[in-house]
């Protein structure tokens, strides 16, 4: 599995980079392009600044990464628009909750895939809770429409 270069526009157009480390949504130290964990495994802490070639590299290093992993779990031959939103999908929820996802089972097994299999993660944990975030709905929901129909789209504020 390969990220196409419309593939990393689209996850660019859906994160935001920040060149120095913030708490996200979730109150996780983030980034860059949402990297949470450096290259080297060490974690992003308060304080941390990087330049825009560093952040485009860790973009780069962990889709590369992804697209390894999820290469060694989907068995079905996908078209590069599928391929392109399961990676923006699995960037942002990470491999392992793919990994154990309904989405991946039916993937796998060639059933139609319906939007819920990718809105249904659109919540962040916060405070000990699942909370349901619309800028992550909104997200999902393009992630399914790339995944269904190929539409890359373009980011709307």
């Amino acid at each position: 599995m390969v990220l196409s270069n419309d593939g990393l526009v689209f996850i660019q157009e859906r994160e935001y980079c920040k060149l120095k480390a913030y708490r996200d949504s979730a109150d996780i130290w983030t980034i860059g392009w949402g990297t949470t964990i450096y290259p080297t495994g060490h974690k992003v802490r308060e304080g941390d600044i990087i330049n825009q070639a560093e952040a485009d590299t860790y973009l780069l290093f962990e889709c590369d990464g992804i697209s390894i992993k999820l290469g060694h779990m989907v068995n079905a031959n996908l078209e590069q628009h599928e391929q392109d939103a399961l990676i923006s999908l699995s960037y942002n929820i990470g491999v392992q909750a793919f990994k154990t996802s309904t989405l991946l089972v039916v993937v796998n097994k060639g059933l139609p895939v319906i939007e819920d299999h990718f809105t249904r993660w659109n919540k962040i944990h916060k405070d000990g809770k699942l909370v349901p975030l619309a800028g992550l709905t909104d997200r999902r929901k393009k992630e399914f429409r790339l995944y269904d129909q190929g539409d890359y789209g373009r980011k709307r504020d």
